[in-house]
């Protein structure tokens, strides 16, 4: 459950997510990703940044 002083921090996120342009698509990397909260994710990614690589796995929306 999400913090009450953190809720108008995840409020701004969202607006500027939701307005923002996805950066990279013509560099043919992944820059986006699509989800719903009506069905399971089980979504695992791949994320490499500065010589580093990680796995994550997203399996639900909270």
């Amino acid at each position: 459950m999400l913090k009450a002083e953190l809720r108008q921090i995840r409020k701004t996120l969202e607006s500027y997510t939701s307005e923002s342009l996805i950066e990279g698509l013509d560099n043919g990397s992944d820059c986006g990703l699509g989800y719903s909260k009506d069905s399971e994710w089980n979504l695992i990614l791949r994320v490499t940044f500065n010589n580093s690589t990680r796995l994550i796995k997203i399996d639900r929306f909270d």
